[in-house]
C-alpha cells in the first residue's frame, strides 16, 4: 500500500479528528487495507468504537460523521442489511467512506480482524485477542430450500416475457448463490462478486459469465440453464451430506422450464427452410465443437450452422458428440483435432435426405443411417459448451 495514497492521507486526517471526539474509545479499518491492497478505486471502511451507542440514531450518527470531514452525503445501511452503517461522501478528496458506529461490547461480534488505527488504553486491542472474528457460514440447507422456487419464479418471468424481470432476478441468484459458492470453491470468504475476476480459477470465471443474459428469449434461457447446471455442480461438491435435497420440486420445476423453453425457442419457421437441401450433396466444416453443413458449394449463404449440444449417430451407435472435441489447450491439440475429425468420414461421403423437428429436438438424417441429433432443450450442457442455437441460410 502506498503511504502517501489519497487514502492513507484521509485516514489520518480523519483518524486525529476522532481522537477529538470525547466519546469515541477508539477507530479501527477493515476491507482491503487489512490485506494491504488499496489502490486508488478502493473505499474506506472504518469502525468507530463509542463508550455509549450511537447507532441508534440516524440523526446522532450523521452529526459524528459530519465532525470528521467535509461531509456531502450521508444514509444509513439498511439496504445491505446493516442498520449501524453510515455510508459517506466525504469531498476534498471525493472518496466513499463506510462508518460502522459500535460500542466496545458491540466489537466483539466481527466478520474479519481489522487494523487499530487508535484506542484509549489498548481498548480494541484487548477486545481482538480476547475475541476471534468469524464471517458467517454459507447456510446449504437454506439455498437448497429456495432455489428451485427460485428458478421456477425465473421461469414464469419467461415465459410471460417480462425478460427484464428475469434478467434481474437471475442476477441476484448469481449474487446470492452461485458468486458465494465459487468464492468458497476457489478458497475464499463467501463474498459474493467481490474480485471474482482475480480470484477465481478460469474456467470458473467462465462460467459465471455464462450467466450473464442479453435482453433475448435465447440468452436469458441459455443464463438460466447454465445457473442451473452450475448449482448442482457445487451442490455436489460442497453441500455436506445430511443436506435434505428437494428432489421432488426440482423435478417439477425443471419439467416446467422446458415447456417454457420449448414455447419460446420454438425454430419451426426456420427448420422449414431445410426443405430445400432435401437429397442433396453436401461438405461438411467444423470450427472447434460446432458444425457447417453446406450445398452447392456454397459455404457463405447455404447451409445449416449446428453449435453445440449435438449428437453423431448411425443408427442407434453413438459415433462422437460435441463434448468429445478434445481441449484447445493441450500441446498435441492439433493431433488430437484431426483424429477426432475421423469421425466424420463417413457422414462425409454421404448425402442429406431429409430432417424432423420435434421442438426442441431437431434430427438430420443422411443416407448411409448417419443422424445428427440436435437438443436445444438440454440443460445439463456444461457451461462453456453451451450455445443455445442452430441456424439455416439459403439463398435469397
Amino acid at each position: 500500500m502506498v503511504n502517501n495514497s489519497y487514502q492513507k492521507i484521509f485516514a489520518r486526517k480523519f483518524t486525529e479528528k476522532v481522537k477529538e471526539l470525547p466519546e469515541a474509545i477508539g477507530l479501527a479499518v477493515g476491507g482491503s487495507w487489512i490485506s494491504d491492497e488499496i489502490d486508488e478505486y478502493s473505499d474506506l471502511d472504518f469502525i468507530l468504537i463509542t463508550e455509549n451507542r450511537i447507532n441508534d440514531s440516524r440523526e446522532k450518527m450523521i452529526e459524528t460523521a459530519a465532525k470528521l470531514g467535509k461531509l456531502i452525503n450521508a444514509f444509513t445501511g439498511e439496504h445491505v442489511g446493516e442498520p449501524r452503517l453510515l455510508i459517506c461522501m466525504y469531498d476534498n478528496p471525493l472518496i466513499h467512506v463506510d462508518i460502522k458506529f459500535l460500542t466496545l461490547e458491540e466489537f466483539r461480534d466481527r466478520v474479519e480482524e481489522p487494523v487499530v488505527l487508535w484506542e484509549k488504553d489498548n481498548a480494541l486491542t484487548n477486545v481482538i485477542n480476547e475475541t476471534e472474528a468469524s464471517w458467517p457460514e454459507v447456510d446449504c440447507q437454506w439455498i437448497e430450500d429456495r432455489f428451485w422456487a427460485w428458478i421456477h419464479y425465473a421461469a414464469l418471468k419467461v415465459g410471460r416475457g417480462e425478460i427484464f424481470e428475469a434478467i434481474d432476478f437471475i442476477s441476484a441468484i448469481r449474487q446470492m448463490v452461485i458468486a458465494p459458492l465459487m468464492q468458497i470453491r476457489n478458497g475464499q470468504l463467501p463474498r459474493g462478486l467481490r474480485k471474482v475476476e482475480t480470484n477465481f480459477l478460469e474456467d470458473d470465471l467462465e462460467n459465471l459469465k455464462e450467466t450473464i443474459a442479453a435482453y433475448d428469449n435465447y440468452s436469458i434461457i441459455s443464463a438460466i440453464d447454465t445457473v442451473i447446471y452450475i448449482y448442482r455442480f457445487l451442490r455436489e461438491e460442497l453441500f455436506p451430506e445430511d443436506i435434505l435435497g428437494r428432489e421432488l420440486v426440482e423435478e417439477r420445476v425443471i419439467g416446467y422450464w422446458n415447456k417454457i423453453k420449448m414455447q419460446k425457442c420454438d425454430n419451426t419457421d426456420e427448420a422449414l427452410k431445410i426443405n430445400g437441401f432435401r437429397n442433396k450433396k453436401f461438405d461438411l466444416s467444423v470450427a472447434i465443437n460446432s458444425l457447417k453443413i453446406f450445398f452447392n458449394n456454397n459455404p457463405k449463404s447455404e447451409y445449416i450452422w449446428i453449435d453445440p449440444p449435438w449428437v453423431l449417430a448411425k443408427g442407434d451407435e453413438v459415433i462422437t458428440t460435441y463434448m468429445e472435441h478434445p481441449d484447445s489447450s493441450s500441446p498435441r491439440y492439433n493431433i488430437l483435432f484431426k483424429k477426432w475429425l475421423e469421425n466424420f468420414r463417413g457422414l462425409r461421403d454421404s448425402e442429406f435426405i431429409d430432417y424432423k423437428y420435434e421442438n426442441p429436438v431437431l434430427y438430420l438424417n443422411f443416407s448411409n443411417g448417419y443422424r445428427l441429433i440436435i437438443d436445444s432443450g438440454d440443460c445439463n450442457v456444461k457451461p462453456g459448451w453451451w450455445y443455445f442455437h442452430w441456424y439455416v441460410r439459403t439463398e435469397g
